[in-house]
C-alpha cells in the first residue's frame, strides 16, 4: 500500500522539489496551492500525513491545522508545519492548533523525511522548535 502524502504551500517551486522527494520514496503526493484547496484535499483524500506552510491564501497553515483537528476524519491526522516564520508566538501558535511539529525552512529534505517516518509510525516527530 502506497501511502498519501498532502503537501500544501503557496510557492510552486517548493511544492514540486517535495512531490518530487517523496514520490522517489515511494509516497503519492496531494498538492494543494493554498489553504482552501488543502482543507478540501484533506477532506477528500484522506491523506496519512499533511504537511502546510503557514503563509498561504484562503487560508493559513493554522487555520488549516485548526480545521482538521475538528473534523473526526481528520482530527488524528499527523501535521507538520513547515515554514519560515521563526518567531515564537509563531510557533505557539503551531502548537495550540495542533501540529505535531514545527519545522523551519529553509527546507532539509532529509529532516522532513525523518519526521514524516517517525510520525507515520506512531511516533513522535524529531523536533518542535
Amino acid at each position: 500500500m502506497i501511502t498519501k502524502l498532502l503537501i500544501a504551500d503557496d510557492e510552486a517551486p517548493v511544492l514540486k522539489v517535495m512531490k518530487d522527494f517523496f514520490e522517489l520514496k515511494r509516497y503519492e503526493v496531494i498538492m494543494a496551492q493554498n489553504g482552501e484547496e488543502a482543507l478540501n484535499k484533506a477532506r477528500s483524500e484522506k491523506p496519512a500525513l499533511a504537511i502546510l506552510d503557514v503563509t498561504m491564501p484562503k487560508l493559513d497553515g493554522f487555520e488549516v491545522c485548526q480545521a482538521m483537528r475538528k473534523d473526526p476524519a481528520l482530527a488524528k491526522t499527523p501535521v507538520i508545519m513547515l515554514t519560515a516564520r521563526e518567531a515564537i508566538k509563531d510557533k505557539i501558535t503551531g502548537k495550540e492548533c495542533g501540529a505535531d511539529v514545527y519545522l523551519l525552512k529553509p527546507l532539509v529534505l532529509d529532516n522532513l523525511l525523518m519526521n514524516v517516518e517517525a510520525l507515520l509510525r506512531g511516533g513522535k516527530g524529531a523536533r518542535f522548535s
